[in-house]
C-alpha cells in the first residue's frame, strides 16, 4: 500500500484556480518554511497520493515512517525483533528529530506561553562538556483515552519516578513539569506525591477531559485552542533533563525535539521486564547532575 518513488505523469495536466481561506494552519503556530510565494507554485511538481496510500500506506506499512508505537496491523517486518523496543524506536526518532529540527519553528507567542507553562525553559545551562541541561524531570500522563491496543498505567507508577527523582537532586533549584489531559490528576499529585522540595509546574488554564473522552473529541468546536495547548505542552515537555511518559505521539514529538531524551526517558507503558527500574533511574538522575557539575 505505501507509495513508492515518485513517478512522472506524462500527460498535461488541466489547469484549477483554488480559492484558499485564511493563513494555513502551519502559518498559525509555525515560521514559514520557505520563502516561495504562491504564484511560484506553478512551477512545482504536483504530487497526488490515493486515500490507501495515506491509510494504512503511510500510517502501517511503510518502512520510512515513524510510528509512536506499535500500531494494530504493522507488518511483522516492521515490528520489534525479540521485545527490543528502545531499539526499534532509535532510528525513528533520528529521523523524527532530523525533520522537526529542520522545519519545525514557533511563533514567539506560542514560545512565550511554552516558557511560562515550564519555567525551566529559560534554565538552559552547558557545562564544561557542553551538555546541555535544564534541571527538570517531565512528565506527560495521559489516562483519558488510549486506543490501539494501549494500557493506562497507574498514576501510581508515575510517582514513583517523580519521587525517585526527588530523592536524587533534593533541591528547590529543580522542577517537575506536567503535562496531563486528565482533569483530576494535579490535584491528586498535590495531596500524594511526597516532591514538595521541587517546583511543580503546569501549562495553566488549559482545557481537560474526564473519564474515556479525548480532548479532540469533546472539544471538536475549540481546535485552535486545543491545537495551541497541545503544542505548548509538547514543546514544555521537551525542555527537560529527564522524561516520563507513555505510548503516545505528543511524547515521541517531545523527544523528537530534544533527541537526547532517549537514553534518558522511562516509557511507563513497557512490559516491566524492558522498562528502567526505578533503583536504576535514581541512578541515572545522580550521574547526569554529577557530571554537569549541578
Amino acid at each position: 500500500y505505501y507509495p513508492g518513488p515518485p513517478v512522472k505523469e506524462t500527460t498535461s495536466l488541466p489547469n484549477k484556480t483554488l480559492t484558499l481561506i485564511g493563513n494555513g494552519i502551519w502559518l498559525s503556530y509555525f515560521q514559514p518554511l520557505t520563502s516561495i510565494a504562491p504564484d511560484d507554485c506553478q512551477h512545482l511538481p504536483l504530487l497526488s497520493l490515493k486515500e490507501r496510500s495515506t491509510y494504512p500506506g503511510f500510517h502501517t506499512c511503510s518502512p520510512s515512517s515513524v510510528r509512536p508505537w506499535q500500531v494494530r496491523g504493522l507488518p511483522l517486518a516492521l515490528r520489534a525483533k525479540s521485545g527490543r523496543l528502545q531499539q526499534w524506536f532509535a532510528p525513528m526518532r533520528q529521523r523524527g528529530a532530523q525533520m522537526v529540527s529542520k522545519y519545525f519553528q514557533l511563533l514567539p507567542w506560542l514560545e512565550e506561553r511554552v516558557q511560562q507553562a515550564n519555567p525551566a525553559s529559560s534554565n538552559e545551562e552547558e557545562d564544561d562538556h557542553t551538555k546541555k541541561y535544564y534541571k527538570c524531570l517531565s512528565m506527560h500522563i495521559r489516562l483519558t483515552d488510549k486506543a490501539d491496543g494501549r494500557n493506562k498505567p497507574p498514576l501510581s507508577l508515575f510517582q514513583s519516578y517523580a519521587e525517585a527523582y526527588a530523592g536524587s537532586v533534593q533541591s528547590s533549584a529543580h522542577t517537575i513539569f506536567i503535562a496531563t489531559d486528565d482533569g483530576t490528576i494535579l490535584s491528586r499529585i498535590q495531596r500524594e506525591w511526597n516532591v514538595s522540595s521541587l517546583k511543580l509546574s503546569t501549562q495553566p488554564n488549559v482545557i481537560r477531559s474526564s473519564g474515556n473522552s479525548s480532548i479532540f473529541d469533546t472539544f471538536q468546536n475549540q481546535t485552535h485552542r486545543t491545537n495551541a495547548e497541545g503544542l505548548v505542552d509538547i514543546y514544555a515537555l521537551s525542555r527537560c533533563d529527564f522524561f516520563i511518559h507513555g505510548y503516545s505521539a505528543m511524547a515521541e514529538a517531545a523527544i523528537y525535539l530534544h533527541p537526547a531524551l532517549h537514553n534518558q526517558s522511562v516509557n511507563v507503558d513497557y512490559p516491566q521486564d524492558k522498562r528502567i527500574p526505578v533503583t536504576t533511574f535514581q541512578q541515572m538522575v545522580t550521574e547526569f547532575y554529577t557530571t554537569t557539575n549541578e
